[in-house]
């Protein structure tokens, strides 16, 4: 894993080259291994920092073979298929042992298009000629920006610190949480499965965007796939995931997700594969006796992490500082503190990111009716009879969050049913008096109807359209390539996404939660481990808050938002739970706030 850079400008000057050196320097961290650049005159200049896993010997890039220049950050899990093809097709060709280097040539041989036959996680480009072609994999697993600074162009892995990024800040990023893939004007993120086409280098404000792969669509009725073919296709994403020169880890958690990926990854890779866990010392939501009990089954062998909440406020400004782009979640500080011990002893880890939103796994999709119910009341209904219905239903039944932020939650849909319930649910500020104050004033509508009806449907495409490339993938490549540590998801392969979403809409219906996955932990897992509830990866930020200092608040808009801001930072203060989420949010947002206006002076 690396990162990789591009620069054209017309320019030639001495800022040019501070604003290589400093994007340069700002990719160090995502590849600690190895610098390297390359500059054609004045005009372009291709950038390239290495975090050495595969072809330790022959991995430096940019790749410049005299009819391309290539530099990509990533893996390739189907190189040798791509080798062989090239083989077959071009037999006078030298095929580069390295992966990216092998992905360069594949593109520039078969053609952009040719990606659709790539398997992998990558983002980067390919100039040819006088075009100039980037690329990011099918999920967005790893990212790439794109855009002008004055009049120079930059595709890099990290957005620039030159960037003037208020956008982040709007009225809808703080309601719903969610950036879009247009930062400004003149920035975006390549989105996933899409690549870039530059016709020509002169030209270059002419850009396309080309779609090659999207999320299938789930059937209503017809369940064309079996936990057998599922099944099938995760153990050959996990074996094909496995590739490295230097090690292989896993992150352990209490669920099956993670357990699955283990145990298989165990079976194949031998006893040398250990494990990591995070665990918070004197807390309820710590995973390690269940994560141990999956390890000793395995014969694995599991490091747990265990750390205090005075060593999670340690790490709260370098998981701050770790974001390129604003990651309104509280699990940013927990991977952060995680993968900062992991990185110690290995540069790779597997993961089970995506067992929820493959399988309907969040405790929102049990709660669709509930929502549809908050947000269809009348306006002068008293909410409080369906509140107190609510403390003895399994609505606040929930691991993630207590039942007082559920229930202030559901307060919040119902006080702003001009939004998307979801946004209350699941967003930064749902259930404080802040998200009903940016609500009142925004001009941001929610893109969906009044009067509509979410099903478990919209849920599902909410998340693996929005929730997972605009926050939680974000989250896993910067918590982790900030310390050069690659994470891998072998659910997030294609070809499991495929199978997975063969299974039908009815399939779901009145069948125990992510039913397909527990069936195969069955084979792997002991059963104490499968039946066990999962507390979930967010940090419990309001026992952290206690060892940090009030900030001086620059960001909020009014005096009333200041209230807001210091009631919410006090009851965190106080060990309020429900306020720990947004007093983390509150944090991230004024850390932004303040670089913009270091931007300006």
């Amino acid at each position: 894993m690396c990162g990789v850079y591009l620069r054209i400008s017309k320019q030639d000057n001495f800022w040019l080259s501070y604003f290589d050196s400093k994007n340069l320097k700002q990719l160090e961290k995502r590849g600690p291994d190895n610098t390297y650049s390359e500059a054609v005159e004045s005009q372009i200049l291709y950038g390239f920092t290495r975090l050495a896993i595969r072809s330790i010997e022959d991995g430096s890039q940019p790749f410049n073979d005299g009819r391309f220049v290539s530099a990509f950050n990533g893996e390739i899990y189907n190189s040798f298929f791509l080798s062989e093809r090239i083989r077959s097709k071009f037999p006078d060709e030298i095929i580069p042992e390295n992966d990216t280097k092998l992905l360069g040539l594949w593109l520039y041989l078969f053609g952009p298009m040719s990606i659709k036959e790539v398997d992998g996680m990558f983002a980067g480009y390919i100039h040819i000629g006088s075009k100039i072609y980037a690329f990011t994999d099918r999920v967005g697993e790893k990212p790439l920006y794109y855009g002008f600074y004055r009049d120079v162009f930059f595709i890099s892995s990290n957005l620039p610190k030159f960037i003037d990024a208020k956008v982040m800040l709007s009225d809808q990023f703080l309601i719903s949480g969610l950036l879009n893939f247009r930062i400004n004007e003149e920035v975006s993120i390549l989105s996933p499965g899409t690549f870039l086409e530059i016709e020509d280098i002169q030209i270059i404000r002419e850009l396309k965007v080309h779609s090659y792969w999207e999320w299938p669509k789930r059937k209503f009725m017809f369940n064309k796939s079996k936990s057998k073919n599922f099944e099938s296709a995760l153990i050959f994403s996990i074996k094909s995931q496995l590739a490295s020169d230097v090690g292989m880890s896993v992150l352990l958690s209490g669920g099956i997700d993670s357990g699955i990926v283990a145990a298989i990854a165990r079976k194949e890779f031998g006893p040398k594969l250990e494990s990591f866990t995070l665990a918070f010392k004197d807390s309820i939501y710590s995973e390690k006796y269940a994560a141990n009990q999956t390890a000793r089954y395995l014969s694995l062998k599991n490091r747990v992490v265990e750390v205090s909440y005075e060593e999670l406020a340690q790490n709260v400004n370098s998981t701050i500082e770790a974001m390129d782009i604003p990651i309104l979640d509280t699990g940013a500080l927990s991977l952060f503190t995680l993968c900062k011990e992991v990185s110690k002893n290995q540069k790779v880890a597997l993961t089970g990111d995506g067992g929820d939103e493959l399988f309907r796994g969040y405790s929102v999709f049990d709660h669709v009716y509930i929502l549809n119910l908050l947000k269809s009341l009348p306006l002068k209904f008293p909410v409080s009879l369906v509140l107190n219905a609510l403390r003895n239903s399994s609505f606040l039944n929930d691991r993630y969050i207590g039942p007082e932020l559920m229930l202030s939650r559901a307060m919040s849909i119902t006080s702003n049913r001009d939004f998307n319930p979801l946004f209350a649910t699941i967003g930064p500020f749902g259930g404080t008096d802040l998200y009903n104050l940016i609500c009142a004033r925004s001009e941001f509508k929610s893109y969906a109807p009044k009067n509509k009806f979410y099903s478990k449907l919209d849920i599902e495409n909410y998340f693996i359209n929005e929730v997972l490339p605009k926050i939680y993938l974000v989250k896993s490549d910067r918590m982790s390539m900030c310390h050069g540590l690659e994470l891998r998801s072998p659910l997030l392969n294609h070809r499991v996404i495929e199978s997975a979403f063969g299974f039908s809409e009815s399939s779901f219906w009145f069948k125990e939660k992510k039913r397909v996955l527990r069936k195969i932990a069955r084979k792997y897992l002991p059963q104490e481990v499968i039946d066990s509830k999962k507390h979930g990866f967010s940090a419990p930020f309001h026992k952290v808050v206690r060892y940090l200092e009030t900030p001086n608040w620059k960001s909020p808009r009014s005096e009333k938002e200041l209230m807001l801001y210091n009631k919410i930072w006090a009851d965190a203060k106080k060990g309020v739970e429900s306020a720990g989420i947004p007093a983390w949010n509150l944090l991230v947002i004024e850390n932004f706030f303040n670089r913009n206006i270091e931007q300006v002076n």
